[in-house]
Parts: structure tokens; C-alpha cells; sequence
């Protein structure tokens, strides 16, 4: 409140401020705590607070969310991962442990048998490694095997089907006159390995289709009948035993070559034995020579560290006493110095003293007087 003497002064603002706002009704905070929920993203609560609404699929994911969040990034594997260590990553990851623990150990000197027993397991899993990698080879080698197999099987399945499909579109599709060339092409082959006269081929430019087919069908009965295969099993029969024959030469020259061989080699080492059978009474001897003389060079080495060693010393002892000379010619030179001082000393003390008598003596007889 103003005082009573100001009060009827001129230019003096009583008004409340303008700028002054009013306290906010509980409404309004309420409405604004409303809003702000609705505008913050959920935050999901935790497992032990959701509500029982929710699927079990939702709380099974939520679950795994929560654990793979609290494992490390380092890990080598997640603990509640859906994946299983193989033999070679297990392997790995002992090695791993297992080199971590004999460092450790070698920093403390007073565990000598565990970093022999941390050695001793490292031993055993480095020789478990090739028998790994043995059997992983051995067991890749047998899967792309079968998965060979299985890749072939579906491959001639594909290409029987596709050469099915393509061989009813190509009869629907292909001319006749190319097909009776090429059967012709075939039979005219076949003729050449019988041996009949391929002046019987009918052309198909000249002739009709009908004529062409009953023609091939004589061919065909033809390459049925018995008096033409025969001929041909008995050329294959000769040729088969011809070749078992080679085969059976083949296999003798190079069992003798092989023997030659070794014939030649055990002449030349026969031959070099008898070269060194003069000088074999000479061997002993020269090995006890030799002996001796690495026991004399090995002596003559320890005598030369040994004088090494002597000559060293002698020269740190000649060293010494250079020093102690130095260091007496010093003492000589202080000495002499001291002396010559103590000397100067004397003298100054006696002529002190001689002048300090004569004055006592001066004094007495000017008292006695």
C-alpha cells in the first residue's frame, strides 16, 4: 500500500500488471497430462507387468527381446540363440580359453603345474585339430557326393522330361523330309561299319515319302537279321582279344623296364661299394683323428675365453692403477701445497708473537719506571 503523502501524486500506475498470468486450474493440468501421455511412443513395461490381454506369441517375442538385449556384443555366441556350436567353433573357442588361461598363468610365476596341465591340454587339442579336419574333410567329400548325385539324378530326370516335351513339339514341328535325311545320314554310318553297298540308298528328292519308308524298313530288317550281326559280333570278339593281348605285352615291357631299372641301380651301387671297400680299414682311425680334434679345438675355445677374460682384467687393472698414480700425485701435490702454507702459517705466528714479547717487555719497564 502507498503511503497517504504519495497518494495524490499525478503518474502513478495502482492497476495490477498486465503481464501477470493466473494460476492454472486443476482442468487444464489435467487435459495437459492427457495430452502429453498421448504424445510420448509407448514404452512397453516389463514381462511381469504386461497384461494378461496379450498373446502368448507377443510375450514369447517381447521375452527373447529382453535377453538378447542383455547379452554382451563380444560374445562369441548368443546364450539364448536358436544356433548350435559345431565341432570345429567349439574347438576354436576352447583354444581360444585355453590360450587366454596360460597367459594368465605365465604372469604368475607360483603355478608352474597348472601352466604344465594348460600345455599339456593345448598338446592334445592341436592333435585334435587334424583329426577334425579329417573327418569335416571326409564328411564334406560325402555330402557333395551325394549332393552330386542328387544333382544329377534331377538334372537327367529335367532332361528326360525336357527331351520328352521337345521331342513331341519337334515331331509336331520338324518337316518330314529333314527327318528322313537324317535317318538316311544314320543308316548310310551303319552301311559303312556292315559293309554293304551304298549304292542302294534311294535319294528322297526323286522318289516319294512311302517309298523312302518301305526302303528304310528293308534296311532295318536288314540290320535285324542274325547273318548281318554276326559278322559284326565276330569282328568285335577279335578285336576285344587283340586288345587283352596288347594290354598283357604292355603290362610285361614295363614290368621289365622296371626290373632293368632296378638292375642298373643295384650294379652302380655294387660297383661304388667296391670302390670304398679300400678305404673302409681307414674309416676308424680318421673318425678317432677327428673325435681328437674336436676335442682339441673345443679345449683350444676354452683357452681363448680364457685369455680373453685374463687380458680384460689385466686392463682393468692397469686402469686402476693409473688411476691410483693420479690420484698420489695429487696427494704429493697437496702435501707439498699444505706443507708450504703450514710453513707460511709458523713463521707469521712467530713474527706475531716476537713483536707481541717486545711490546709486553716495552710496557713493563715504562711501568716499572
Amino acid at each position: 500500500m502507498l503511503s497517504r503523502k504519495y497518494a495524490t501524486l499525478p503518474d502513478l500506475d495502482t492497476h495490477p500488471d498486465v503481464y501477470e498470468t493466473p494460476d492454472p486450474t486443476p482442468l487444464l493440468l489435467q487435459e495437459k497430462t492427457v495430452i502429453e501421455s498421448e504424445s510420448k511412443p509407448d514404452v512397453k513395461p516389463p514381462s511381469d507387468e504386461l497384461p494378461k490381454s496379450l498373446s502368448r506369441q507377443k510375450r514369447a517375442m517381447y521375452r527373447n527381446y529382453l535377453n538378447s538385449s542383455e547379452n554382451s556384443e563380444l560374445e562369441i555366441l548368443p546364450t539364448h540363440s536358436l544356433l548350435e556350436e559345431t565341432l570345429p567353433q567349439r574347438h576354436e573357442r576352447l583354444l581360444l580359453e585355453i590360450q587366454e588361461l596360460h597367459d594368465e598363468i605365465q604372469n604368475n610365476e607360483s603355478n608352474s603345474a597348472l601352466s604344465s596341465q594348460v600345455s599339456q591340454l593345448q598338446n592334445n587339442l592341436s592333435q585334435l585339430t587334424e583329426r577334425l579336419k579329417k573327418t569335416t574333410a571326409e564328411k564334406e567329400a560325402s555330402s557333395l557326393i551325394n549332393q552330386l548325385k542328387s544333382f544329377t539324378l534331377e538334372n537327367a530326370q529335367e532332361l528326360n522330361n525336357s527331351q520328352k516335351s521337345t521331342t513331341t513339339k519337334k515331331s509336331a514341328e520338324v518337316d518330314p523330309v529333314a527327318l528322313t535325311a537324317a535317318i538316311e545320314k544314320r543308316i548310310s554310318a551303319l552301311e559303312k561299319i556292315i559293309g554293304t553297298n551304298s549304292s542302294q540308298v534311294i535319294s528322297t528328292t526323286s522318289a516319294g515319302l512311302a517309298s523312302t519308308v518301305v526302303h528304310l524298313e528293308e534296311q532295318l530288317e536288314q540290320l535285324v537279321q542274325q547273318r548281318q550281326t554276326d559278322p559284326i559280333s565276330r569282328r568285335i570278339k577279335n578285336i576285344v582279344s587283340e586288345l587283352d593281348a596288347l594290354i598283357k605285352l604292355r603290362k610285361k615291357d614295363d614290368n621289365q623296364l622296371v626290373h632293368q631299372e632296378l638292375e642298373n641301380r643295384i650294379d652302380y651301387l655294387f660297383n661304388a661299394v667296391e670302390t670304398f671297400d679300400p678305404v673302409i680299414v681307414l674309416t676308424q682311425p680318421l673318425l678317432n683323428r677327428l673325435n681328437e680334434l674336436q676335442s682339441l679345438h673345443n679345449e683350444a675355445s676354452i683357452f681363448e675365453e680364457s685369455i680373453k677374460m685374463l687380458t680384460s682384467e689385466q686392463q682393468s687393472l692397469q686402469q686402476k692403477g693409473q688411476d691410483l698414480d693420479n690420484t698420489c700425485k695429487q696427494l704429493e701435490t697437496n702435501l707439498q701445497d699444505n706443507t708450504a702454507s703450514i710453513q707460511r702459517n709458523v713463521e707469521n705466528l712467530d713474527k706475531k708473537l716476537t713483536s707481541l714479547v717486545e711490546q709486553v717487555d716495552v710496557l713493563s719497564r715504562q711501568n716499572n719506571i
